[in-house]
């Protein structure tokens, strides 16, 4: 009998997570590097997933049907004139997304992880190819090697590096802000703040 594939996940985040979960399904020995030391479960705000992926996240039991969401139909895009004290509504559409918490949605996924196991206070220093064409991981347990890796590392990624030496991330030059929240929770707040809003 052939031996399981081993996967190495780098980051514990959302990515990393579900990563964690396809490759433990699939029969694989997946062991998952997190720099942080504690549970990321109070990690973020809100995130927002598309209708149809939730169900099908729900369907294939990678999410507990019992997980909060504030499932919202509508944006509205609000704006203020400089000086002005109120919002003044700029135009409405058709937007159905199902935002979560994001503690929520991290917990639940964890909870459909398996057997996968999780190395905490453990930041990967490289990733690098061997001679036989695996994924070697180096951490402060040394080195480990792996068939497949999946970077789920941010902005910061060692996977990146790999693949893509020369790549270098760049911030875009906007902000968005997304809310699911009464619109009179918004009076007296920073224009910025009142630009973008969404409602059910």
């Amino acid at each position: 009998m052939a031996a399981a594939k081993r996967i190495g996940g780098i980051g514990d985040s959302i990515a990393g997570c579900a990563a964690a979960v396809a490759g433990s399904r699939a029969g694989a020995d997946v062991t998952v590097y997190e720099r942080s030391g504690v549970e990321l479960q109070d990690r973020g705000f809100g995130i927002v997933i598309p209708p149809p992926l939730h169900a099908e996240l729900v369907g294939s039991g990678y999410l507990a049907p019992a997980m909060p969401t504030a499932p919202v139909g509508t944006r509205v895009w609000l704006t203020r004139e400089p000086g002005g004290r109120s919002a003044r509504e700029l135009a409405r559409q058709p937007s159905p997304v199902t935002p979560c918490n994001w503690g929520l949605l991290w917990r639940s996924l964890r909870a459909s992880a398996g057997a996968a196991r999780y190395l905490r206070g453990q930041p990967v220093t490289s990733v690098r190819a061997d001679t036989a064409g695996r994924a070697v991981i180096t951490s402060a347990r040394g080195e480990e090697p792996y068939d497949v890796v999946v970077g789920a590392d941010g902005h910061a990624s060692a996977t990146r590096q790999l693949l893509a030496p020369g790549l270098r991330p760049e911030s875009a030059p906007y902000m968005v802000w997304r809310g699911a929240i009464p619109l009179g929770a918004l009076a007296g707040h920073p224009r910025e703040l009142t630009s973008c809003a969404a409602r059910g």
